[in-house]
């Protein structure tokens, strides 16, 4: 009688796709709860939404959550099933380099939407090339002056991040340099009333001195 012997491989493999199988159950499940998450309206939140969404449909993910489609999927994830494409298409884009974080940013992503959508890509490159003109700035502190023309690309990184995500910082400073500078005429022109004032004293002073040593 032919003695049985255990496959050894084929238990192997079975448990090498179990523990595969397991660990793209507990991936997809951060990724879902990381879906989730994401409700801010924030450009960069909505940059995250766009590779998570991506990054679960290239993978398909879904599968090993019990979903039998990617729409059975996102129907439970609080999107709808149309947003869900368009972020694969931008997400798609942004892994080929066809886009880039940057490019969602500056140019807000509905218009990256539209740009994706037509694949007119090379409206990003001339709009960079329009984009890239220099400025001339005066930083009357030296100190100021000396670390911003050591790091010129970081100078520019920051007034471009600041622009774009902090309008409400430069309308405040905005307000404090408008106010300061009509403070300063105001004081100016007190300056140069009071500096009248005293001439007239003056010259009135010299008149009435004249006229005394007269008689």
């Amino acid at each position: 009688m032919t003695e049985l012997k255990p496959n050894i491989s084929l238990r192997v493999d079975k448990q090498s796709l179990y523990e595969e199988k397991e660990i793209k159950e507990q991936k997809l499940k951060k990724l879902i709860e990381k879906l989730k998450s994401l409700a801010v309206k924030d450009i960069r939140t909505k940059i995250e939404m766009i590779k998570t969404v991506f990054e679960i449909y290239d993978e398909k993910l879904y599968i090993v959550g019990g979903y039998n489609s990617f729409v059975e999927f996102i129907k439970t994830c609080g999107t709808s099933v149309t947003n869900a494409y368009m972020f694969i298409k931008v997400g798609k884009a942004l892994k080929e380099g066809q886009i880039t974080e940057k490019d969602i940013i500056e140019r807000g992503i509905d218009h990256i939407k539209m740009i994706v959508k037509e694949g007119n890509y090379q409206s990003l490159k001339e709009g960079k090339a329009e984009k890239d003109i220099p400025l001339r700035i005066l930083i009357p502190s030296k100190n100021a002056y000396s670390y911003f023309k050591s790091n010129t690309k970081f100078t520019s990184y920051v007034l471009s991040r600041i622009y774009d995500e902090h309008r409400q910082l430069l309308d405040t400073l905005f307000y404090d340099y408008n106010k300061e500078k009509k403070d300063k005429k105001k004081h100016e022109s007190e300056s140069v009333i009071e500096m009248g004032a005293e001439r007239h004293i003056d010259d009135a002073s010299s008149q009435i001195q004249k006229y005394n040593n007269n008689y």
